[in-house]
């Protein structure tokens, strides 16, 4: 019995390296469970689905279709961006970029949010999380979510083409989850169209990759737009 029981547990216990543990602590950061709120943004999707723009799985894979064809000059370059520029200088950027006031103040929210979990949770130090932290503390930067993120990433050591394809994934599994609760869709047809955009997020990742931050913010005005309209919606489920 005790020598089968090396046998099993061995090789376990060989596999979560360090590299496995750093990757789990990513997908554990973006999980849409993980408590910082980020399920209470819709990004302008409430405002498409309230319009009835919005109200089937062609229309939702649209929608993905449009927002991942302009990732790559937002979230998706800021996140990039984080492992190579100046922290101060890259929040003010991607900061004022983001033209909604709902989607500025709730990206703020969840960065501040993010680094106090990790603060609170982390069974490792987290040192250039921490120091953004205490420049969102005091004042001495905005707050962006993708930042954020970012810098979490670096303190596990993953590599940034690596820890960005899980960010983008989330991004996308929490739209797509938003939407099948509002509309409603089936949670089949929801999958379905979250599986035909994993094949799109390698390009949207090689995209981003040959920007530069004189890139952040480009396109994207219909979004800005309706998460602008979204602020004066009648009844809302979510807060941008």
């Amino acid at each position: 019995m005790t020598m089968i029981m090396k046998t099993i547990i061995i090789p376990m216990v060989s596999i979560m390296n360090k590299d496995s543990l750093a990757f789990l602590g990513m997908l554990q950061a973006n999980d849409s469970m993980f408590p910082i709120g980020q399920f209470t943004l819709s990004n302008g999707l409430e405002t498409f689905v309230l319009e009835e723009r919005l109200s089937c799985d062609k229309d939702l894979s649209s929608y993905i279709q449009s927002y991942l064809s302009i990732c790559s000059y937002n979230d998706v370059l800021i996140f990039l961006l984080a492992y190579t520029e100046d922290i101060k200088k890259l929040d003010e950027i991607a900061y004022a970029t983001k033209a909604p006031f709902e989607v500025r103040s709730g990206g703020s929210k969840l960065a501040l949010r993010f680094t106090k979990m990790w603060k609170e949770i982390g069974a490792m130090e987290y040192p250039l999380l921490m120091n953004y932290g205490e420049m969102l503390e005091n004042g001495q930067a905005r707050g962006v979510y993708a930042i954020s993120v970012a810098l979490y990433a670096r303190d596990l050591g993953l590599a940034k083409e690596e820890a960005v394809k899980v960010f983008l994934y989330s991004q996308l599994s929490a739209m797509v989850t938003n939407a099948v609760k509002t509309v409603p869709l089936s949670q089949t047809k929801g999958q379905a169209v979250l599986n035909r955009a994993l094949s799109k997020i390698d390009k949207v990742v090689e995209k981003a990759m040959k920007l530069t931050i004189e890139d952040i913010g480009a396109g994207g005005c219909m979004f800005d737009i309706e998460c602008m309209r979204h602020e004066f919606l009648y009844s809302r489920q979510y807060m941008s």
